[in-house]
């Protein structure tokens, strides 16, 4: 089955965000993984110290094991071409880096790859948290075992920016990535929280599953977010745009993602309660959605709710045919109609 819309200002609109696609692609690959570490520690040692005196364009290895931190912050500065780097000494035997993770608003310019977060701590908090500037997680995975109260929404995985004092994060990459398995479903706990960013934002080649509630919210002034080649599956909902009062997410693109099986609500879906003005340049195409809900109406056209400050492009429905759902295996079976879709090749989140 496929969609399509026969009119063009989809067009228009996806054709505004090919300069802004393109400058983030090639900021993440102007980063190429380091293989050298220029310093190494191992669990035990005060992690916090090791990431506050880690000397710009240096490669901080962590060996494998479990680094237990209350709040672990990352607030120094870098520059342009001497990003310091945080990752696991061995990308085959993982470090895990438990607790509340903070980039404040201080920082840029740090690459975070290769490493498992979980993100359970004392204070209910969601992480990691994101408010500086010229991130990349790369091949990272991240959950918090489904936790919170179900009612703080403190089982909230990434949160990226703040429409207040925090910090609004620019030019964010999320590539290679786990992110799973986030909060139990309140509304309230989701996989990506995108609340405020600047200049461009990569979402690209991830799994994101099986979180509470939404696998990626637009909420409320998210704008200029790529969100491409991405397993978005079994969430409590798939991707919603949506802002409120004086904010509305805007000029974000979703295209060339399988989006399958939500289990509460819409694949694709948006919230604007004060109408949708500002809320222009959302675009959905060239995906492959697959809807399961036991609710009938969330199954109409894939699970694509009636466009409300979206516009919908041509996307087929199919059935994923995965390799091993229940095995967390992502990867589509010989046959899938949705070939072609999800991880460009390579580039699949697989360690």
């Amino acid at each position: 089955m496929t969609r399509k819309l026969d009119s063009a200002p989809w067009l228009v609109a996806f054709a505004a965000c090919a300069a802004f696609f393109a400058a983030a692609v090639a900021t993440v690959r102007a980063a190429p993984t380091k293989s050298r570490c220029t310093k190494t520690t191992s669990p035990g040692r005060n992690l916090q110290r090791f990431v506050d005196t880690l000397p710009a364009g240096a490669v901080g290895c962590l060996t494998a094991g479990t680094y237990d931190v209350t709040r672990l912050v990352v607030r120094t500065r870098g520059r342009a071409g001497v990003t310091r780097t945080l990752r696991s000494s061995d990308p085959h035997r993982r470090a895990t880096i438990k607790g509340s993770v903070w980039v404040a608003k201080s920082a840029s310019y740090w690459t975070l790859e290769d490493l498992n977060f979980d993100g359970r701590n004392a204070r209910n908090l969601p992480s990691p948290i994101v408010n500086g500037d010229h991130t990349t997680w790369r091949r990272v995975e991240i959950t918090n075992h489904h936790a919170g109260d179900g009612g703080t929404s403190g089982g909230i995985c990434f949160v990226l920016g703040d429409t207040s004092r925090w910090g609004i994060p620019h030019d964010t990459a999320i590539v290679q990535s786990r992110i799973h398995d986030c909060g139990v479903s309140d509304n309230g706990n989701h996989g990506i929280y995108i609340e405020a960013t600047g200049g461009d934002t990569l979402i690209a080649n991830n799994w994101i599953y099986r979180n509470g509630d939404r696998g990626i919210q637009l909420f409320p002034d998210a704008a200029h977010v790529l969100i491409v080649h991405n397993v978005i599956d079994g969430n409590g909902s798939g991707v919603i745009f949506s802002g409120t009062g004086p904010y509305a997410s805007h000029h974000n693109v979703v295209s060339g993602n399988i989006i399958s099986n939500s289990q509460n609500r819409w694949n694709v879906e948006s919230w604007y309660p004060n109408g949708v003005g500002g809320a222009v340049g959302n675009v959905v195409a060239g995906n492959c959605f697959w809807a399961s809900n036991v609710t009938p109406r969330y199954d109409h056209d894939g699970g694509i709710a009636p466009p409300d400050g979206f516009t919908v492009g041509s996307n087929v429905v199919e059935h994923p045919l995965y390799l091993a759902r229940q095995r967390n295996d992502l990867r589509l079976t010989s046959g899938s109609g949705c070939s072609g879709y999800g991880p460009r090749r390579g580039r699949a989140p697989l360690w």
